[in-house]
């Protein structure tokens, strides 16, 4: 069956067209069941032919993917041959409490589900198309994959107001997971460096610090001889000071160097280990 690798269970449905009728796929569609399932319930429900319904994958309460259909099949989820000839559908379970609700876990899963379509089928973004008319007569990008709703095609309330509240942040999700999955270039992956490593750094120099508050214990440096010079060599003082007691500001400004210097070292010393590999790479092509 032709389908995400992300599926952990396949029941295959009888209910669906054969192919789509030379249409290609451009469209994601989500639904949302009224009520809680299991990837197995839903798959024997889609099993029955008396049913006449199904969905190219479901997700479970707890996140879980499974799929019914074939996606070189068109399922028959939007009671519409237009939609389905061009959508991968997916119908969602809803929260414990609240019909047509999904919880993290679920949702999650679409958003996963929807980036792997995405990189699969080459699509580079996500646009929710906010009406029927605007689905069908507008020029989309051949790189977007766009989003639309059952109600549009049918008299039902599906996918219901929580999700269809959400269908413009669905997309955006699902686009920043493309790109988080993605490999990055040089340049990105310098940026992703000197973005995120302070915030690291900084969450784990607060927790020395609390440590050394409870512990009661001198930093390293403080434990020499001199300790100027050593706060000096570290880059923490200027020296104009070295025989008096530093006034609070001054130690403020010692604090504030020290952690700035753990966070330049700290940046650096990433971008060598990922770097370095890529730049021999880069020398040894070029």
């Amino acid at each position: 069956m032709t389908g995400s690798d992300l599926v952990v269970h396949v029941k295959q449905s009888p209910n669906h067209y054969w192919g789509r009728a030379g249409q290609r796929i451009w469209i994601l569609t989500p639904h949302c069941v009224v009520g809680q399932c299991t990837a197995e319930s839903l798959g024997e429900l889609f099993a029955r032919p008396a049913r006449r319904a199904s969905s190219t994958y479901g997700i479970d309460k707890d996140g879980r993917i499974a799929q019914y259909v074939d996606e070189a099949n068109a399922p028959w989820t939007t009671s519409s041959y237009w939609n389905d000839c061009r959508a991968i559908t997916v119908e969602v379970a809803s929260d414990t409490y609240a019909p047509y609700r999904m919880n993290q876990e679920a949702y999650d899963s679409l958003v996963r589900l929807g980036a792997d379509i995405c990189r699969r089928y080459g699509f580079k973004r996500v646009i929710y198309a906010g009406n029927l008319w605007t689905l069908q007569n507008t020029a989309w990008p051949a790189d977007a994959l766009i989003l639309s709703c059952h109600r549009w095609f049918a008299a039902t309330a599906c996918p219901g107001d929580w999700l269809l509240q959400r269908e413009e942040q669905l997309a955006k999700d699902i686009t920043s997971e493309i790109e988080e999955g993605r490999d990055l270039t040089k340049e990105e992956t310098i940026t992703l460096i000197e973005e995120r490593t302070p915030t690291i750094v900084n969450r784990i120099l607060d927790e020395l610090a609390r440590q050394r508050r409870t512990d009661n214990e001198m930093p390293k440096w403080a434990g020499v001889e001199d300790e100027f010079d050593a706060a000096h060599e570290h880059g923490i003082t200027d020296k104009t000071r070295p025989n008096d007691f530093p006034t609070r500001l001054e130690s403020a400004i010692m604090a504030n160097r020290a952690r700035d210097n753990a966070v330049k070292a700290a940046v650096e010393t990433v971008k060598a280990m990922f770097l370095t590999d890529a730049d021999s790479d880069v020398q040894a092509t070029g």
